[in-house]
């Protein structure tokens, strides 16, 4: 008995060997860390790129420009990846990647995390100081931004009102001019619907949103920094400096 005992436990010491081995060859082989990750493949923005650990490009960086999120490829021409969606991947903020048609991804700059927002505004941005809402018109529909709220939502659709109600466009005048705010009113039409005016009886034509086709303006690559802004070779076009986003 005593020798089949040790038998035993010579087998386990050998085995317990060559586990220890196999974990160091894996330690050797696969780096804890890498200096450098940088994506070329243009499907990794609107598909998202996996999480990667061993690469952070804050400990890289000396400037404070905006870093990516911990795991995410280095940022490209100063737009970060950002986590979004569950499991969270990396998407580069500034472009539509998971975001629904006319908007964008943008990042807080007190978070690793991407929100979408409406894309229509100029330069992808809102003026939060202003009181009043602000609209602007994407490729197929109607957006505001709401101060009150911090948030943008699109015309002709629930938003923040009742379920059978939508969100429209006013138009309040007084001694110091025309403001335009949004209201939430019984909705007209159904679901994915906006109004065209009305027939002769008084009733509201409906109808799905009619798509607005602007031309694409296309800049000579050396021509983007005279116009403030940098070529990304990863998207192999001209893009304007990033800067935070609200909320």
């Amino acid at each position: 008995m005593a020798r089949y005992a040790s038998i035993l436990l010579t087998v386990t010491t050998l085995v317990a060997i060559v586990q220890n081995i196999a974990e160091a060859k894996s330690v050797i082989q696969e780096p804890s860390s890498v200096t450098e990750r940088v994506v070329t493949n243009i499907d990794s923005v609107y598909n998202g790129a996996p999480l990667d650990y061993r690469y952070n490009e804050s400990d890289s960086n000396s400037l404070g420009n905006p870093v990516s999120s911990p795991g995410c490829p280095k940022s490209d021409e100063g737009y970060p990846w950002v986590y979004y969606g569950s499991p969270p991947k990396c998407f580069l903020a500034g472009q539509q990647g998971p975001c629904e048609e006319d908007q964008s991804l943008f990042v807080k700059s007190d978070s690793p995390d991407g929100f979408c927002n409406c894309n229509c505004f100029e330069g992808g941005k809102v003026d939060s100081k202003k009181e009043q809402d602000q609209f602007c018109m994407g490729i197929t529909k109607e957006f505001v931004f709401m101060p009150a709220r911090g948030k943008c939502y699109t015309i002709y659709e629930q938003g923040p009102c009742k379920e059978d109600e939508w969100l429209v466009k006013m138009t309040n005048s007084s001694a110091n001019g025309a403001a335009e705010f949004a209201h939430c009113e019984k909705r007209k039409c159904p679901v994915g619907e906006i109004p065209f005016g009305e027939d002769n009886n008084g009733n509201t034509n409906c109808g799905p949103p009619m798509k607005f086709l602007a031309s694409p303006v296309s800049i000579p690559r050396n021509q983007c920094e005279s116009d403030g802004m940098k070529y990304s070779e990863l998207l192999q076009k001209c893009v304007l400096q990033f800067s935070f986003n609200i909320p």
